[in-house]
């Protein structure tokens, strides 16, 4: 059974030990592998505490373990403090095993209606299969935009997309 909860400070080294092994399966993270700081203390932090009190993280659990989480960051410009992007991780081992739906349902859940977020939006890697699976067949988000060899990934040029919920808004 999968569980979801507002992450606690015991998840800081867990989270960022999950994060560490499962950014190299991540095609979505906007970080390469090495550049990312190879603490799980360190990295932990950087994913938990980067964020107000009403942004904390979700992490989904299986059997106590935890086997995903999602992540938000305000947006810093000043006309988009109203956007919220989502960053979601599942633990490659639990793949294809509902983490990732429960967590997105979670955070339409934490949002809806939320007075200072009126968008989530999430980037997706255009070969981010499973991601893009996973926004397709969740109501509420739609694809607001595709960009064309957006992002590097070592010499090569990824397209990605950017797919947004307005759902959140009361």
């Amino acid at each position: 059974m999968i569980t979801t909860r507002e992450i606690v400070l015991t998840d800081i080294v867990p989270i960022g030990d999950l994060a560490l092994t499962a950014l190299a399966y991540a095609p979505s993270s906007p970080q390469e592998v090495d550049e990312v700081p190879g603490s799980p203390l360190i990295l932990g932090e950087e994913i938990s505490l980067r964020c107000g009190a009403d942004l904390k993280p979700i992490v989904a659990e299986i059997a106590g373990e935890i086997a995903g989480f999602a992540a938000f960051e305000r947006r810093s410009m000043a006309r988009s403090q109203h956007v919220v992007e989502v960053r979601l991780l599942v633990h490659p081992e639990v793949r294809g095993q509902g983490v990732g739906g429960q967590l997105i349902s979670e955070v339409a859940h934490k949002f809806k209606g939320h007075p200072d977020v009126h968008k989530l939006v999430m980037i997706v890697a255009s070969d981010d299969e499973p991601l893009l699976r996973l926004v397709t067949r969740t109501a509420g988000w739609v694809c607001e935009q595709r960009c064309s060899k957006a992002w590097a990934r070592g010499q090569e040029r990824i397209d990605v997309e950017s797919w947004a919920n307005l759902d959140v808004r009361s």
